[in-house]
């Protein structure tokens, strides 16, 4: 009978609930212990000082690595200094630009910094932010690092909706995994068609907008490094910008206002991967690609064709020659 389906269903569903939570893996704890409110509208940051040893969150690392916070709440193993002699990039985005499933010597930033150390490559990727959050934390920590270059990897959900967590789910490790579950199964078929509506892609151009116009504004280049590639006629009729487009063997105007494009996925589409994220391959790859795009010559160096060791930092919109 239809009530007798019905409680058979309703007993299915709990018995299921009860053996994933029970077979969750641990290291959905460890997320609580990477973040922390943020005092604005970024939810949150990454929590100053955090050292967490790290093996997986979907399936086992290889090896397990360790997500070290310093105390100015960025990934990295130094503190980071208004003032350098080194050209500063500033890399932003979600998990894959925090280097989910690699150690920080073997992320791209690292990467960068090994082929040529008059180039500083800042780590202020945050696991789970889009758009709205990166441009957000951009225009939060820019005073602070005082970058010479703004390059924000953009990956495939970062279009989605910013991840809201009440104190009381955040502070509850069954409420946090009773989340978990139903982000995992109910809500992702709406989340991943949503990705694919004129809604989404407009959210996504209008922030990438505000991030190319506060670069103008301060008088920094700006590059977009696009994992899952966008097409610059849509992002620029969406976002009221114009864009200089990236093509392997071409040097780019960094100097210009309008943002520069680079289709990320050729060189690390295949790669094999670790608990859904890019392995060290592919950071090198990457650090390879970002290093042309700012030099203009693959294989000479990470730094633009016009630095003379020379150091700039901006504030305020004005740069100051030291």
């Amino acid at each position: 009978m239809p009530w007798g389906m019905a409680v058979t269903a309703v007993l299915v569903l709990l018995v299921s609930a009860d053996l994933w939570l029970r077979f969750m893996p641990a290291n959905i704890d460890k997320l609580r212990e990477l973040i922390t409110a943020a005092p604005d509208d970024r939810v949150y940051i990454l929590r100053p000082g955090a050292n967490i040893r790290f093996d997986g969150l979907f399936s086992r690392l290889s090896r397990p690595i360790v997500w070290s916070i310093n105390q100015q709440g960025y990934r990295e193993d130094r503190m980071i200094a208004p003032l350098t002699r080194r050209y500063r990039v500033a890399a932003y985005g979600d998990s894959e630009t925090f280097g989910w499933s690699v150690s920080l010597e073997e992320t791209f930033q690292r990467r960068m910094e090994f082929r040529d150390a008059r180039v500083e490559v800042v780590n202020l990727g945050v696991p789970g932010y889009n758009a709205a959050n990166v441009a957000r934390h951009i225009e939060s920590t820019f005073e602070d690092v005082r970058p010479d270059a703004i390059l924000y990897l953009v990956n495939r959900n970062d279009v989605d909706e910013a991840l809201i967590t009440s104190r009381t789910i955040a502070d509850s490790p069954l409420l946090r995994r009773l989340r978990f579950l139903y982000q995992m199964t109910v809500a992702k078929p709406a989340r991943l068609r949503a990705r694919r509506s004129p809604e989404r892609a407009q959210f996504f151009a209008e922030e990438a907008g505000r991030i190319a116009r506060f670069g103008a504004t301060k008088r920094v280049p700006v590059i977009f490094g696009f994992l899952r590639w966008r097409t610059r006629s849509r992002v620029e009729a969406r976002g009221g910008f114009r864009i200089v487009e990236f093509e392997v063997g071409q040097a780019v105007d960094l100097d210009s206002d309008r943002p520069v494009f680079v289709n990320v996925q050729p060189w690390v589409k295949g790669d094999p991967e670790e608990d859904s994220h890019m392995i060290a391959m592919s950071h090198e790859k990457m650090a390879a690609l970002f290093c042309e795009v700012i030099s203009g010559n693959a294989g000479s160096g990470c730094l633009p064709s016009d630095w003379a060791g020379r150091t700039v930092r901006r504030s305020a919109g004005q740069s100051r020659d030291g």
